[in-house]
């Protein structure tokens, strides 16, 4: 068979015309391609490009101040990949998301069997089934202080060390996690009505607090993964809990969260969910952040449908 140069245009076109959108895609949402295989070689059902376009993009709106939604990188030299986003970098109020780091802060310095006793100072804005003189471990208060939000728990966590000193090392765990736009002014989130001021963050910033999380501190998601717990205070009472993430049950791909709301902050939502029909690769996870939204979980959702419907997986 003999090919003329209009073939050879013709051939050169059709190639272009199907490797530019995977170039194109692997451009904009991250780079995947080092040391990768050929999908020739992919015998273990993995894939060269991820996540891949569907086809035309799909319009929707999301009623939030900010958000932000990353496929973490696998660690092995492959780069988190930005699969939405808006204002990422703005300092916006944070409301109970702040428990994260106050969680942190907690592993860090207390051991799991320490005793903390519940102060009435503790009680300011306090909800849940608290008590002034309850004895609880300080596992069983984590669990409390993360399940259920509870924000004298956080008080209760801060004041054992002292609570300056605890927001202190708040904002220094901040700083050595590259979280600039970060500013801790209380252990619950809570905003000081009197200031009129609030902890504030970016969700550029809770993307580096999650991942940090995930990796090094898995007790928090294991608790938040909880969507109810009873603890047993030192006295024998039961302490009953239902997790504020009301999304938990929506899927079972959701696998832990935190849930934030103040006047100031508006609606905060923080999950961490596996990718649609992610099997062949375990251990990938996908950051998704909504700050400052009238309906939080309506923003989540429409978020992750606009992912599912979006993506090749």
């Amino acid at each position: 068979m003999k090919f003329c140069w209009q073939d050879v245009i013709i051939i050169g076109v059709l190639l272009v015309m199907i490797c530019l959108p995977c170039y194109v895609n692997n451009q904009e949402y991250g780079e995947g391609l080092d040391g990768r295989k050929s999908f020739l070689g992919e015998l273990e059902g993995k894939r060269l490009f991820y996540p891949v376009i569907k086809g035309d993009y799909i319009p929707w709106e999301v009623d939030a101040d900010a958000y932000y939604s990353v496929l973490l990188g696998s660690g092995q030299g492959e780069k988190s990949k930005v699969l939405v986003s808006k204002i990422i970098d703005a300092k916006i109020p944070m409301a109970s998301i702040t428990k994260l780091m106050t969680a942190v802060i907690a592993l860090d310095n207390y051991p799991l069997d320490d005793e903390l006793i519940i102060d009435q100072r503790d009680m300011v804005m306090s909800s849940g089934s608290l008590a002034s003189g309850q004895k609880y471990s300080f596992q069983d208060l984590l669990h409390i202080m993360l399940i259920e939000s509870n924000n004298g728990a956080a008080e209760a966590i801060a004041r054992k060390m002292g609570r300056s000193s605890f927001i202190e090392k708040m904002n220094l765990k901040a700083r050595s996690l590259g979280m600039l736009k970060t500013e801790y002014l209380n252990p619950s989130g809570l905003d000081i009505d009197e200031l009129k001021v609030t902890n504030t963050t970016s969700a550029e910033d809770l993307v580096r607090l999650t991942s940090e999380i995930i990796e090094k501190y898995p007790l928090i998601g294991e608790i938040l993964s909880l969507r109810e717990d009873v603890v047993r205070e030192k006295g024998g009472y039961e302490y009953k809990m239902s997790n504020t993430n009301l999304m938990l049950s929506d899927d079972e791909r959701i696998l832990w969260g935190k849930t934030g709301f103040t006047l100031m902050a508006k609606g905060c939502l923080l999950l961490v969910t596996t990718p649609s029909d992610f099997s062949f690769s375990s251990k990938r996870y996908i950051i998704t952040i909504v700050l400052g939204a009238d309906d939080r979980f309506e923003s989540m959702r429409r978020i992750i449908s606009w992912q599912n419907n979006q993506f090749i997986w």
